[in-house]
């Protein structure tokens, strides 16, 4: 019972920290559920398994959330620096706007790596907010 308990424990660490750093991937949410599926067939398991399974799903929707956030981030630098030059040059051929797309793209994806912790955070407030509001939750989930 005891190592069934630090078990998921670990699961919960490794599943959050996963989040910081990269996407979970469904390949190691299908391991962890088959090792829990392997350590008995209890009803304390199945609280384990649904405790794992909320686990994984607030990894999720905190994933989904962090590239919402991020793109819309990354979005309103771009337009705002976009502004800026086709305002200053007041015209501009296809080759001048590629180059300053390209520009673009790298600074606003350099400026939101700089928040990159800040936006996890947010992500995770968001989560927990929505964790208490079900037809918000589902609307967004559904329409983003």
């Amino acid at each position: 019972m005891e190592i069934e308990d630090e078990f998921v424990r670990r699961t919960k660490e490794e599943v959050e920290k996963a989040v910081t750093k990269e996407l979970c991937d469904p390949v190691s949410a299908k391991t962890i559920l088959s090792e829990v599926d392997q350590l008995s067939t209890e009803a304390a398991c199945e609280e384990r398994k649904t405790a794992i399974v909320k686990v994984l799903l607030i990894s999720t929707w905190t994933q989904r959330l962090y590239f919402v956030i991020r793109s819309v981030m990354m979005t309103l630098i771009s337009a705002a620096i976009s502004l800026v030059v086709i305002w200053y040059y007041v015209t501009m051929n296809f080759t001048q706007l590629f180059i300053l797309g390209i520009f673009l793209f790298v600074v606003s994806l350099a400026i939101s790596r700089l928040f990159d912790s800040m936006i996890v955070r947010i992500s995770k407030r968001i989560v927990r907010y929505l964790s208490k509001h079900k037809r918000l939750r589902k609307f967004i989930l559904k329409n983003f």
